[in-house]
C-alpha cells in the first residue's frame, strides 16, 4: 500500500539522526585566585626525596610525583580548589597531589591515573604562547580507527578535571621557559 510505505518513509525520516553513544565527561574552570597566590605556591615546589624516583622512569619532567604525600603540604592548594572541585559529582576525596615542571625537551608519556575516579591537571605555570596544554585521547576509534585528540585551550590559572582512565599525555616543551602543573586525583 502506497500511503504506508509513504508514512513509514515519514518515520524514518523523522528518526534519521546522529547522537553519540556515549560522552567523556570533563570540567574546565579558571582559578582567578591563582594571579594572588602563584608567586607563593610555586616557591615552595620541591621534589622531597629525589632518590625515591625509580630508574628508567618515563619522567623527563622534574616531580613530586614518587615522593610519600602529606596532605598538609597540599592543603593551602586544596583549599583554593575546593570551590570547584566540590561541583564535581561522585567525589569524597583527594588520594594524592603532585607537581611536575618541564624544562625545554622535557615530557611526560600518554599515561592514565587508572579505572576509577577523577584526575585534574592545574596549569600552574603556563604561557599559551610557548607551551601546548595536556593532549587527551579518546577512549576509542572513530568510525575511520582513527584515535581523536582533545586539546584544551588553556591559560595560567585553569584546572581541567577527567575521568582517570583517560590517557594523557604532557607534550615536549619547547620553550626555554619552564612549564609547571599541579595534578591530583580524586576518587
Amino acid at each position: 500500500d502506497l500511503h504506508r510505505v509513504d508514512r513509514r518513509q515519514r518515520q524514518m525520516c523523522i528518526r534519521d539522526s546522529v547522537n553519540p553513544m556515549f560522552r567523556v565527561p570533563h570540567y574546565e574552570y579558571h582559578v582567578e585566585e591563582w594571579k594572588d597566590l602563584k608567586d607563593h605556591f610555586l616557591s615552595s615546589l620541591h621534589v622531597k626525596n629525589p632518590d625515591n624516583i625509580p630508574s628508567g622512569s618515563d619522567y623527563s619532567v622534574t616531580t613530586s610525583y614518587w615522593d610519600e604525600f602529606d596532605y598538609r603540604d597540599w592543603l593551602p592548594f586544596l583549599e583554593m580548589v575546593k570551590p570547584y572541585i566540590s561541583r564535581i559529582p561522585n567525589t569524597e576525596t583527594v588520594n594524592r597531589v603532585w607537581y611536575q615542571t618541564a624544562q625545554q625537551y622535557d615530557y611526560h608519556t600518554a599515561h592514565t591515573h587508572g579505572s576509577i575516579g577523577w584526575s585534574a591537571v592545574f596549569y600552574a605555570h603556563f604561557n599559551p604562547e610557548v607551551h601546548e596544554a595536556t593532549k587527551f585521547y579518546c577512549p576509542f576509534t572513530n568510525t575511520t580507527g582513527d584515535v581523536e585528540l582533545y586539546c584544551p585551550d588553556v591559560r595560567e590559572g585553569d584546572l581541567i578535571v577527567f575521568p582517570a582512565f583517560l590517557l594523557h599525555e604532557a607534550p615536549i616543551n619547547k620553550s626555554v621557559e619552564e612549564r609547571t602543573i599541579i595534578s591530583f586525583n580524586l576518587v
